[in-house]
């Protein structure tokens, strides 16, 4: 299964690069999430997207399949035609 491109690019970089190598990323940045069919959960603070999925944080970009989203800690996995701008 070529391992799922390399764990989804390693889970995208751990959701868009640490904070030592991705400084001007500023930590009130809002996350735009645009797909087919978007879902929020209030509970646990979670977004996913599937079907057409654009992503965008700061300067950085994923389209992909499917996107889910922990917005506490800003990771995302990526599964499904991931392409990372």
């Amino acid at each position: 299964m070529k391992l799922i491109k390399p764990i989804t690019i390693a889970v995208f970089f751990v959701l868009f690069c640490s904070e030592a190598f991705c400084e001007t990323i500023a930590k009130e940045e809002p996350i735009i999430c645009n797909g087919d069919k978007i879902e929020y959960a209030d509970g646990n603070k979670s977004l996913t997207g599937e079907g057409n999925v654009s992503l965008k944080y700061g300067n950085v970009k994923i389209d992909a399949d499917k996107v889910e989203v922990n917005l506490q800690t800003k990771e995302a996995f990526a599964s499904g035609n991931v392409i990372m701008r």
